[in-house]
């Protein structure tokens, strides 16, 4: 029997806990660490969240980094990098919902659809 690949990615990183002598994550804990992808213990952002800020820099100008603007669905502030960005039209769009609502919109989508 195959075992399922979380259960997989959980036990390996347990073990690596236990050899530095730290406790091991139960499934809660490691979905909630293991959540935060897209940037390294330091803060840095992964290569291919770097490859889309300087893409989006490209297209809308420098200040993308720095203005801000409000999410339609949580009503927070957030930088323009944190939006998700569609070049498929004839102009690029910056949309109006943040990546971590979209992200959560489009996964209770997906389990509406498992439900039929």
């Amino acid at each position: 029997m195959e075992k399922d690949l979380k259960l997989i990615g959980i036990e390996n990183h347990n073990s690596r806990r236990r050899k530095k002598g730290l406790e091991p994550l139960t499934k809660k804990e490691f979905r909630k660490y293991t959540r935060n992808v897209s940037k390294d213990a330091t803060g840095r952002n992964a290569p291919h969240v770097d490859k889309a800020i300087e893409r989006m820099k490209e297209t809308f100008g420098k200040d993308v980094t720095r203005k801000k603007k409000e999410c339609f669905r949580c009503g927070k502030n957030k930088k323009l990098t944190e939006f998700v960005c569609r070049y498929d039209g004839k102009e690029p769009v910056i949309n109006n919902v943040c990546k971590q609502c979209e992200s959560k919109r489009t996964s209770e989508w997906a389990k509406s659809r498992k439900s039929r």
